[in-house]
């Protein structure tokens, strides 16, 4: 179906009289941000108690925090349905990505030639969406997606113009959506839906950043 503004706008016309909102049992924190939830209704995200940044997952069995080993700053930005978790972590050369284990085992995914790697999902089938940064000639930095699975490294470059690709999430079928920044630099940004090599511009209506 092609997109429209009637997709985004079909919502109830009154909102609930009330809602019921569950509070996260978290140690005690300064800030908590939730990044992504699966079909188990599990959720990741990060968490701060003020003197150190780490993921945190809820699950069924309660809520906990985790970071990546030696690292003093790790955010879960993705999880897929089997509870498998896609992350950031800081090292003394800026952000690299990781991928955690249901068991809790940690690997690093970081893209050859990169300056950061940012891995943003993961579905069931362990494909990695994500982008990473790369300096040009002039210092200047290029931002580009990427695609990771049993196949290798794809490259996500939007042939729509722009400067930036950032792939935000995928579901299981490998559909990916994202933003781009437009031939103006990255201001206005749009929106996009890659579906295999297929790649479909998504703007709102009379709105500057989609």
């Amino acid at each position: 179906l092609p997109l429209s503004a009637s997709l985004v706008l079909a919502a109830p016309a009154t909102l609930p009289a009330a809602v019921r909102i569950a509070v996260i049992p978290l140690p005690p924190q300064t800030f908590s941000f939730a990044n992504d939830v699966n079909d188990r209704g599990e959720i990741v995200g990060i968490h701060s108690n003020g003197s150190a940044v780490r993921a945190f997952v809820l699950t069924k069995k309660g809520a906990g925090v985790f970071s990546f080993p030696g690292s003093s700053f790790t955010s879960a930005t993705g999880l897929n349905d089997p509870g498998e978790i896609v992350g950031i972590h800081a090292t003394d050369d800026g952000m690299r990505g990781f991928f955690r284990s249901r068991t809790g085992r940690f690997s690093t995914i970081s893209v050859p030639g990169g300056a950061e790697t940012t891995p943003e999902d993961i579905n069931r089938r362990r494909q990695v969406v994500g982008h990473f940064t790369q300096l040009q000639a002039n210092g200047d930095p290029l931002v580009r997606g990427f695609l990771l699975d049993a196949r290798g490294l794809r490259v996500l470059d939007n042939p729509l113009g722009g400067f930036y690709t950032l792939p935000q999430a995928m579901n299981d079928s490998g559909t990916i959506v994202g933003w781009f920044g437009g031939p103006e630099g990255d201001d206005p940004r749009h929106g996009f839906v890659l579906r295999g090599s297929r790649w479909t511009a998504v703007n709102y209506p009379g709105a500057n950043q989609t």
